[in-house]
């Protein structure tokens, strides 16, 4: 055989399998692109061209949001108005607190001042003494008056078995229960009586 034909035969040889390996690698590209492109072309058709499931999943979230802002809002009232109920219970219990307290003193200061009272009605010989536990008592009083203490009327008076207690009746020229005679002075204190007045009533 002759050398150029030797030679040609050998390029053949040599250049067949590389067109081989070429052609199979077009090949393997080619199916590839086939096989992901159906996949490309479904994937805009599931999650939708409009964006329709993001729309969807932010309104499901406003709505939410919107459902949680109304529950503490609800929550805020609430603990607004237990608040105002304590602080309107706790302000009635401290003046409560201090009208027992200064009922209780009131009760023990009232024979004190039924004592001045007495002094000021006796015949003194000294005037200047009566003028001064007068001055007393008058400061006395109206320290209570500043309390809210206020004392019954009675003489004159139709008797009031809720502010009075009659303790002597007799007959009188006037109307039937008119009270004749005041014994013991009553006083109300913050519109509550502490103490009845003690009287001698018409029969």
């Amino acid at each position: 055989m002759p050398e150029n034909a030797k030679k040609t035969k050998v390029d053949r040889e040599t250049v067949q399998p590389e067109l081989a390996t070429v052609e199979s690698a077009e090949t393997r590209k080619t199916s590839v692109e086939e096989t992901v492109a159906p996949e490309q072309a479904t994937g805009p058709e599931e999650t939708g061209n409009d964006g329709s499931g993001e729309g969807e999943d932010l309104a499901a979230v406003v709505q939410r949001l919107k459902e949680e802002n109304e529950t503490l809002h609800n929550n805020y009232l609430r603990l607004r108005a237990d608040l105002e109920n304590i602080r309107r219970r706790t302000q009635n219990e401290i003046a409560s607190i201090r009208q027992t307290a200064s009922e209780a003193l009131i009760n023990r200061l009232l024979p004190v001042l039924d004592n001045l009272e007495r002094a000021v009605s006796a015949n003194a010989e000294n005037e200047a003494w009566k003028k001064g536990v007068e001055m007393v008592l008058c400061q006395f009083q109206e320290v209570l008056a500043a309390e809210g203490l206020q004392p019954i009327p009675a003489v004159g008076e139709i008797f009031n078995p809720e502010l009075h207690e009659a303790v002597f009746a007799e007959p009188a020229d006037a109307p039937e229960g008119t009270i004749l005679q005041e014994l013991q002075k009553g006083y109300i204190l913050n519109g509550k009586v502490i103490r009845f007045s003690k009287v001698k009533v018409v029969s």
